[in-house]
């Protein structure tokens, strides 16, 4: 009967014996009509140096990407960042995984047990084959596991800016404007709306009495209010040409509008001919009932110009007086009983003027907010416009209603907040009074310098949303280049080993000693292995050739050999 075809695996196949180094036997040439092509192996070699280089590089340009202090970092954004780290990540993976393999078959060539697994394993970066070893099941899942836990990390790292300082896109113009409050409508046509609107942000911080008002030094409030001891400023700047995530930080001297408490005013008392004379120059005093437990009123006389001024800068008057017949909003002319009790209340005294001042604002798509600011408390050489005075149909409702609380009968006259609102209220009526007889960007206010001017000291810098660049952040960039570079001087200082680049299906194929291949019958098509099989490498050098041409031979399933090693400048087929 004759032999089947697929004979058993034999338990062990005899090598025939191997040249080595001091062979005296001459090796065979490559045939006539092979295409192999023997080489040296490189100390360096070029592919790789070019991987560990753009490696570096990768890094380098990731970390120009995420400083914040740099302008990459701010031009990018957070979501053009997300792109290029991402981008870079990938770049260094790749050099990573062009050293990688080439160490682990050295390793497992020089330490390890040789086995043909292991190298397929390595070949193929996949950890689920058979009979590999358990280190490099675990080595290998680190290195696949790797990209994916960076490409996941960087992305926690949210919440950073980036600043620089940028040219302003538009001739920086400013001037007395009202906010964006959405299309032309009703609204913008009311000085109570534009006085409102600009209050708002002060009177919800001055609110509550447990926390008393900051005056050690100027506080800002809203978008255009600033407190300074019982002062205030009001000034505004327009925000376009923004994108979503970005914001500026607007810093320029401007011309405000501001308010002072004279803390003199109300030690002084009026007689009857000064008191006639500030009537001649007001026309009118102006009152509005409190509607309180008791009749109260509050009052007060504008468009006061003292004559000995040159420029227009006047002061107003304003009090709380007891009534004895209530008027809910009503003018009186001086013979009248409303402007008597007015006069005995001692009234306040604000004086009004425009002021250089300093602001520093930040402005976003949809808002801007004054951070901080100071005046210089001299006037400015532009004057208070007479179309600025307060119409007491705008300003009394405003007064009544920010300021009723504060009167002598209201829940809060012992407050800490009563001057400061008191004068932040006088300034804000003159501005909004100040804002809507003067049209913002029509030909009549474009051309008046009073009002719209160009812009003096001015610095702006742009913040846009980018990763937070924190010390983790560097290490998650750093990761893979260490790596890389720790690999590629690992596998230079393991020269001598006879792995090189090129290892792989054609270099084995090339060295193959076919006595041994037997024990891989059955294996053509699924692959795989009932048995861990080793695949010995051995150095061969022909003496005959001056020690200057060799050959590596693989041998299957023989138990591991003694390491051999090769020879710097020999040719190896």
């Amino acid at each position: 009967m004759s032999e089947s075809r697929y004979s058993p695996v034999p338990p062990s196949i005899e090598l025939p014996p191997f040249h080595n180094e001091t062979d005296e036997t001459p090796l065979k040439k490559p045939g006539e009509g092979a295409v192999g092509k023997p080489r040296a192996k490189p100390i360096l070699n070029s592919i790789d140096v070019l991987a560990i280089f753009t490696s570096v590089a990768s890094l380098i340009a990731s970390i120009c990407v995420i400083t914040p202090d740099w302008s990459p970092s701010w031009q990018l954004g957070f979501e053009g960042q997300i792109i290029v780290i991402g981008f870079l990540l990938s770049v260094m993976n790749l050099c990573m995984m062009r050293i990688a393999p080439t160490l682990f078959l050295i390793l497992e060539t020089r330490w390890g047990n040789s086995r043909l697994q292991n190298y397929e394993s390595i070949l193929r970066n996949t950890v689920t084959l058979s009979h590999t070893r358990l280190i490099w099941r675990l080595t290998l899942l680190i290195l696949i596991l790797l990209p994916l836990g960076l490409s996941a990390a960087y992305k926690r790292f949210s919440g950073g800016h980036s600043t620089l300082r940028i040219t302003a896109p538009y001739p920086g113009y400013y001037g007395v404007a009202p906010p964006p409050m959405g299309s032309y409508n009703v609204i913008n046509n009311f000085t109570l709306y534009l006085a409102l609107n600009a209050s708002v942000p002060f009177l919800d911080a001055s609110s509550n009495d447990s926390i008393p008002p900051s005056l050690a030094h100027p506080k800002a409030y809203g978008f255009n209010t600033l407190l300074i001891d019982n002062t205030a400023q009001i000034c505004f700047i327009n925000s376009e040409n923004i994108t979503s995530q970005e914001s500026w930080t607007l810093s320029a001297s401007v011309n405000a509008t501001v308010a002072r408490y004279n803390v003199t005013s109300q030690d002084y008392h009026y007689d009857n001919a000064s008191w006639e004379q500030l009537f001649e120059e007001a026309g009118f005093f102006s009152s509005y009932q409190m509607f309180q437990r008791k009749p109260m009123n509050i009052g007060m006389l504008v468009d006061i110009q003292p004559a000995s001024s040159g420029n227009y800068s006047p002061y107003c008057l304003l009090s709380y007086y007891p009534a004895a017949q209530g008027q809910s909003l009503k003018t009186f002319e001086f013979n009248n009983p409303h402007s008597d009790e007015f006069r005995k209340s001692s009234p306040m005294r604000f004086d009004v003027q425009r002021e250089t001042c300093t602001g520093t604002w930040k402005v976003t798509k949809t808002d801007i907010r004054l951070i901080e600011g100071s005046c210089t408390d001299k006037p400015s050489s532009y004057r208070l416009l007479p179309n600025t005075i307060p119409f007491y149909l705008d300003a009394l409702p405003l007064m009544y209603n920010t300021l009723r609380d504060y009167s002598p009968l209201g829940p809060r006259n012992a407050s800490h907040w009563r001057m400061p609102t008191i004068v932040t209220s006088v300034a804000t009526m003159y501005w909004a009074r100040s804002t809507y007889t003067n049209r913002y960007l029509t030909a009549d206010y474009m051309d008046n310098p009073e009002l719209y001017y160009p812009a003096t000291n001015e610095t702006l810098s742009s913040t846009n949303a980018s990763l937070n660049a924190r010390w983790p952040l560097y290490l998650v960039l750093c990761l893979q280049p260490i790596l890389t570079i720790s690999m590629f001087f690992f596998a230079t200082y393991l020269y001598d080993t006879p792995i090189d680049i090129g290892f792989g299906l054609v270099a084995i194929l090339s060295g193959i000693d076919k006595d041994g291949l037997d024990v891989l019958n059955g294996a053509a098509l699924s692959g795989k292995l009932t048995r861990p099989v080793t695949l010995n490498v051995a150095v061969l050098v022909d003496a005959n050739e001056g020690m200057t041409r060799g050959r590596i031979r693989y041998s299957i399933g023989h138990e591991r050999r003694a390491k051999d090693k090769l020879k710097r400048g020999v040719k190896y087929d």
